[in-house]
């Protein structure tokens, strides 16, 4: 800074040495925030000289001074090349940029890789493709680094005013090896200046004529500056420099605007309007392209430099808001805060319909709402800024408190097996939870037992909850019917009475259906006199909640058919077996309607009986009978109705 400043007091100091000169420093109205910066431009240009474009350049001798290369050392061979290098600046030539060089052995450097290592010499500027392009030599001539001397390069100063040295020290020549060269090539950073120091340079008649050429070439071989006599000549020289000065078009810098301490630009031209948010140092200064861009540092005049002025915004009329918080407070809050933008030395003056807790005279406030009901309320919170013993417009917020009481409508009681309910609660938009809760729905089955479902209710980021109770009953399960599936046979007027049961591990009533009719009783006694498949079910109810039905099938079966057998001989011969005559019946005849009479071959009676438990053995009057067929006849009735049947045949009596 040019000067030292008091806020309120100007110190009156010339500045018209500076470049560009930006007048006094300036202490805004109350209430003004901008001003216009001009930059006076009138002590500029008068030290060095003005930057041109490398589009083309003149070349000039220049006073000898002795140069040193302590750099890194290249190991090069006869007609060789080696690079690329890194510059470590930005050099321009003959109108482009370059970062990197290559170093050809006999005595030039480049800015594209690939050069000729011809080590004869040509006049420039030329296209033949054996003369090293885009290059500075200085001089180029067959040297032999092969067999001694030294080629070094190095980067040296302080940016933007750098410069590379590359140094070819004690060369042999090719061909003359006794002689020895030593010269450096120079190139600058911001200016573009190329500076060729030849300390010693022999000649070598008998080598290639002992031509050698000294100046720059560009990269198409249309331009060549060489020095003057020594253009693909023989020559020799001693403490000799020149340099080549970019003469190209004039560059035409930038005035450019900064805020002190911020490297980004903020504005170009000869005025800026500028706002500052508090006390700003400003500055302007020519920027230059990148090929120039450290001009003004290496190349200044005798002024001291770009100016500085300080603007320093003049009160501001203090104002606020809006008001940060919630316009909506939830019922019973007793914790709320407001606040308004913080501004440096702002005294700010609240006010509330509720109590403030803490916060006054600062820019946040906590307020205490939990004794209001709900309900609308105007203009409930100003604020009032104060700075600088100016008051500003006050700013208020309007607030409502807001009170929901949410409902659940009821459901229930249900059983396990029940499918899912869908939730209803006012207000609508609200969140379930609850064991069986998924979504909007519950599911008994999820949930046997006394459950609590809740429902929260978030309304301008308040919430409001309610529960409710839902009961769901486990399903009771029930044992099989027993007997299970009994079959049964009745014969005509008889009955079978059976006792049939089905337990359950709950307490309550079983449901029985026989015959389309049902019946609440825990066990069922059923008679059966008629046959039939006869289905009876059982449902145990438990706190309304019915268990799986039960099933079983009563098979009643009638009485077999009349089924009997008559013998067709036997042998009354005194062994255990087949002694005796006697037809065999099974049930359904009636036994005490029966008929038995056997007949010799002549027709006489000889056995009669009306039991049917009763056999002939064979005998008549106590006589054995003899060998021989028997006629016998059957009389019987049948049991269920009263129809009789007589049968007849024969059987054999064998001895």
């Amino acid at each position: 800074m040019k000067k030292l400043i008091v806020l309120l007091l100007l110190a009156n100091i010339g500045y018209s040495q500076y470049c560009p000169a930006l007048g006094p420093d300036q202490i805004l109205p109350c209430g003004v925030g901008s001003t216009t910066l001009t930059a006076n431009l009138s002590q500029c240009g008068v030290g060095g000289p003005t930057p041109n474009q490398t589009t083309n350049y003149s070349a000039s001798p220049i006073a000898y001074s002795n140069q040193t290369n302590t750099g890194t050392q290249l190991f090069m061979t006869d007609d060789s090349q080696q690079g690329p290098f890194n510059i470590r600046f930005t050099f321009c030539f003959f109108g482009q940029t370059y970062t990197q060089f290559y170093v050809g052995s006999n005595g030039w450097i480049s800015f594209s890789p690939g050069q000729p290592t011809t080590f004869t010499t040509q006049t420039i500027p030329t296209a033949n493709p054996l003369v090293p392009r885009n290059c500075i030599m200085g001089p180029w001539q067959d040297w032999h680094p092969g067999i001694g001397g030294q080629i070094r390069y190095q980067t040296s100063g302080v940016a933007p005013c750098r410069k590379l040295t590359v140094s070819w020290t004690n060369m042999p020549m090719f061909g003359c090896t006794s002689n020895q060269g030593t010269f450096h090539i120079v190139i600058y950073e911001s200016s573009n200046y190329i500076e060729n120091y030849i300390q010693n340079k022999p000649a070598c008649l008998q080598w290639q004529g002992g031509t050698a050429t000294q100046g720059i070439h560009n990269a198409a071989g249309t331009i060549g500056i060489a020095v003057p006599g020594r253009n693909s000549t023989a020559w020799t020289t001693t403490n000799d420099a020149y340099r080549w000065t970019p003469t190209g078009p004039a560059v035409i810098p930038t005035l450019t605007w900064y805020q002190v301490g911020n490297p980004v630009a903020i504005g170009t031209g000869p005025t800026i309007n500028v706002t500052p948010n508090g006390p700003t140092q400003y500055t302007c200064h020519l920027t230059y392209p990148i090929c120039n861009a450290g001009w003004s540092v290496c190349n200044g005049g005798t002024s001291l430099g770009p100016d500085t002025v300080l603007i320093v915004p003049g009160p501001p009329i203090p104002s606020t808001g809006p008001i940060n918080g919630t316009d909506t407070i939830c019922y019973l809050s007793s914790y709320e805060m407001y606040d308004v933008p913080a501004v440096a030395n702002y005294n700010y003056l609240w006010s509330s319909v509720a109590p403030i807790t803490s916060g006054q005279g600062t820019n946040i406030i906590t307020v205490d709402f939990s004794s209001f009901p709900g309900g609308f309320i105007p203009g409930a919170i100003q604020v009032t800024p104060e700075a600088n013993g100016c008051t500003g417009l006050p700013v208020t917020i309007d607030l409502f408190i807001l009170n929901v009481l949410p409902t659940i409508d009821p459901i229930g009681p249900f059983c396990e097996y029940d499918g899912s309910v869908i939730l209803n609660a006012i207000p609508v938009g609200g969140i379930f939870s609850g064991v069986g809760v998924v979504g909007n729905e519950f599911s008994p089955s999820n949930a046997v037992g006394t459950n609590i479902i809740n429902y929260e209710y978030t309304l301008s980021g308040c919430m409001f909850d309610t529960t409710t109770t839902v009961i769901v009953n486990p399903q009771p399960t029930l044992d099989s019917i027993s007997p299970y599936n009994p079959f049964y046979q009745v014969c005509e007027g008889d009955s079978i009475v059976t006792l049939f049961t089905a337990l359950s591990n709950l307490p309550g009533y079983n449901e029985w259906t026989f015959m389309n009719t049902t019946y609440q009783q825990d066990d069922i006694s059923i008679s059966f006199e008629t046959p039939g498949m006869f289905p009876l079910s059982v449902v145990h109810y438990s706190n309304g909640c019915a268990s799986s039905i039960q099933e079983t099938v009563i098979t009643v079966a009638r009485c077999p058919e009349l089924l009997f057998y008559v013998p067709n001989s036997f042998t009354p011969d005194g062994n255990e077996h087949n002694n005796t005559f006697q037809p065999v019946f099974t049930n359904g005849f009636d036994p005490y309607d029966f008929h038995l009479v056997i007949f010799n071959r002549w027709g006489e009676l000889i056995y009669e009986s009306y039991n049917s438990a009763e056999y002939w053995d064979g005998t008549y009057n106590n006589t054995p009978c003899p060998a021989g067929s028997y006629t016998y006849k059957i009389q019987f009735g049948f049991k269920e109705t009263d129809d009789d049947q007589v049968i007849s045949g024969n059987v054999n009596l064998i001895r």
